[in-house]
């Protein structure tokens, strides 16, 4: 059947937008439009949108530049069909291929339905389509070989969604913000085209199309001038400074203040305007002097540099001269590279879904894991460390408890890391929910998916939690664990201390801690946590009348607390086997740090604190046994792998007389929990000792 779409465009239009572009066309269209800009920059525009196998570039610069209004703009004037896609902190190929709408029929409350990228695929069949993707480099780094494959070959391939994309119609603009480095391959696939503030002259030309005669032109313009010498966080766009003289033409200059406007229209926060204040002082004329205003920081390169220069075609072979000057070539390599000073390499591919860890394979990494494992027999596999190609891999997670000492050196560098909580619980869970506004995606008995910008978690009841943490987002990952491990700055500033959200992860950091501000050492704690008041009643103070044991703990710490010491509106009383402490502006926060059994008389007043929160004793050490002897002989089993989450460390576990052994990596971690009226000096001593025996029987 014949397509009955009636044509509508002129007789001499032609038949590919694109194909007929000239760059003077372009620069004048794109100004039409609104997107006033450079003949040099409708250049760069053109060339790249006639780049083969796939038009298209990356966008590339700070925010407010005019990345996103350029690729917006360019798709009306070309009349394509446009696509746009921004994308979120931590972003997964899954994101980028499905939407997740809300649906009160599904089963789970959630319908999937195709997203702009296969989309824009399937859409390339019918015609010219462009897809935009606006900052890329807020995604998983894991994300980079996805969009490589897609780049070089137009498909996507996920779940039942398999579509092939028609690379002649099809043009994708991405737009980075400088927040990581793209993988190596991916960033070569398409030109990069950098964005530097806007010249005064152009910002100028842009308000007088929007705000001809506008009395307070050129002040905006001067304005725009000293946001960009100030050095703000984020560039002055040219819709803020239309919305400022929108707002002065409205008040009028009675009611227009100049002060109030440009920080509710311009700098957004104090900060910024306290910023743009200190560039009062500054010379406009400065501006030349910026190298950022330039678009460059070198000096331009001289094409006649690289004319011809007489190479021979093909190498020459050993022995065979190779031109004249062939007794002049220096001909020996350098030293290091002759006796194999060279760091580890191999061709490997890593393979992602069965990592813990996905980190750039630069030599500074590399020398920061060497800080935290041992050395092995071969120089790309040691501890949970592989080196496999260009990536620096982990086949076993890092413990939760273990963030501290492992990953301090690694915050900033570009990656991934997966941490891991064994004893997180469901209700754990729910708190940061509730406390910290974890978000859950996935909610069901076996599995809770969560996400917290940009930081994704995962529960299983077998596994407990596993968080990946973008080695980038170190102030999400304190934010949303904060309180946890504690620090002398957390101590000292007791409003900060936490509630009871996964406090007795922090076990050997609080201790060591808690210990030095009671001025004793308490070693190798069984357990060390901050709690917030949380009585049954769920008050937020009550009086110390209505403490079930306060006077009976009183006068148990007056006579057999060594020491019971007083800090400000802190106290901390250290009995045998147990350090308590009061602290917070009302004494609001509860410390504890169980090292041993603890007296009876201890055991009412804890419950009335603690009826809700639990504490996990637990301790770990290396073991020398073979993982088969601990199946064989001493009862342990294998947790078996989910087939969507293989895990390839060998992880065995044993429950045997209350407490729960988990044997990884020749690490044996043995522990259990105690909450509400189950925390009893009876209890906690049967427990210990069980606690101590099971260690003592592998560690000998």
């Amino acid at each position: 059947m014949a397509d009955s779409t009636p044509d509508t465009r002129p007789p001499d239009a032609p038949d590919d937008p694109v194909e007929a572009l000239t760059v003077d066309a372009l620069h004048t269209a794109l100004n039409d439009a609104g997107y006033i800009c450079s003949r040099e920059r409708a250049r760069s525009v053109m060339a790249a949108l006639m780049t083969d196998p796939l038009g298209g570039f990356f966008a590339f610069g700070p925010p407010g530049t005019g990345k996103t209004w350029l690729l917006e703009v360019l798709g009306d004037i070309l009349d394509m069909d446009t696509f746009f896609k921004q994308v979120s902190p931590g972003s997964r190929e899954e994101d980028l291929i499905l939407d997740l709408l809300p649906d009160e029929n599904a089963e789970s409350g959630i319908k999937k339905q195709w997203g702009e990228l296969p989309k824009a695929v399937r859409a390339s069949h019918e015609g010219n389509t462009l897809l935009i993707l606006d900052e890329w480099d807020k995604t998983r780094p894991t994300a980079d070989a996805f969009l490589l494959d897609f780049l070089q070959n137009g498909r996507v391939n996920y779940g039942d969604i398999q579509v092939q994309a028609n690379m002649d119609n099809l043009y994708v603009c991405i737009t980075l913000n400088d927040e990581r480095d793209l993988s190596g391959p991916a960033h070569r696939r398409m030109p990069y085209l950098h964005f530097e503030p806007l010249p005064p002259g152009l910002v100028r030309e842009a308000l007088r199309r929007s705000h001809a005669n506008h009395p307070y032109l050129e002040a905006a313009v001067n304005l725009y001038v000293r946001c960009e010498l100030s050095m703000m966080d984020k560039s002055c766009t040219i819709q803020e400074l239309q919305q400022l003289l929108d707002a002065i033409r409205v008040l009028g200059p009675d009611d227009a203040d100049w002060d109030r406007l440009v920080l509710d229209y311009v700098t957004k926060d104090r900060d910024n305007h306290r910023l743009l204040k200190e560039a009062e002082d500054v010379d406009p004329a400065d501006w030349d002097d910026a190298e950022w205003a330039q678009g460059h920081d070198t000096e331009p390169l001289d094409p006649s540099a690289y004319g011809p220069t007489g190479l021979p075609e093909r190498t020459a072979r050993a022995g065979q001269p190779t031109g004249p000057d062939e007794d002049d070539a220096p001909r020996l390599p350098p030293m290091a590279d002759v006796k194999g000073y060279a760091p580890p390499q191999n061709d490997e591919t890593p393979d992602l879904g069965a990592a813990f860890a996905a980190l750039e394979g630069r030599d500074s990494v590399y020398d920061a894991l060497t800080r935290q494992e041992s050395p092995a027999e071969a120089p790309d596999r040691f501890g949970r460390v592989q080196v496999q190609g260009d990536t620096i891999t982990f086949d076993a997670p890092v413990p939760l408890m273990e963030h501290d000492g492992y990953a301090a050196e690694l915050w900033g560098h570009p990656g991934e890391v997966v941490f891991v909580e064994e004893a997180a619980t469901r209700a754990d869970l729910r708190l940061l929910q509730q406390e910290r506004g974890l978000e859950f995606i996935s909610y069901a008995d076996e599995e809770i998916i969560g996400r917290y910008d940009g930081l994704h978690l995962r529960w299983t009841p077998d596994m407990g939690a596993e968080i990946i943490v973008p080695t980038a987002r170190r102030d999400t990952f304190d934010d949303l664990f904060r309180g946890t491990w504690l620090n002398e700055a957390d101590i000292a500033g007791p409003a900060d201390l936490p509630t009871p959200v996964l406090a007795r992860l922090g076990t050997q950091q609080a201790g060591v801690v808690e210990a030095r501000h009671a001025d004793e050492p308490v070693a190798d704690p069984y357990f060390a946590g901050v709690f917030d008041y949380w009585t049954q009643s769920e008050q937020d103070t009550v009086e110390t009348a209505e403490v079930s044991g306060y006077d009976a703990f009183m006068d148990h710490a007056e006579a057999h607390a060594d020491p019971l010491i007083l800090e400000g509106d802190a106290v901390y009383a250290l009995f045998d086997g147990l350090l308590m402490g009061l602290v917070g502006d009302e004494n609001d926060y509860l410390v504890v740090s169980v090292t041993g059994p603890f007296d009876p008389a201890l055991e009412s007043y804890l419950q009335h604190w603690l009826p809700n929160a639990k504490l996990s004793l637990r301790r770990k050490a290396a073991v020398q046994v073979p993982a088969k002897t601990l199946v064989q002989d001493h009862g342990f089993g294998v947790v078996r792998p989910s087939d969507d989450r293989p895990s390839p460390g060998k992880k065995l576990v044993r429950i045997e007389d209350g407490v729960k052994s988990i044997y990884r990596d020749g690490h044996l971690t043995v522990g259990t929990q105690m909450s509400g009226r189950q925390i009893t000096a009876h209890r906690a001593e049967l427990l210990i000792g069980n606690i101590d025996q099971t260690l003592d029987e592998f560690t000998g």
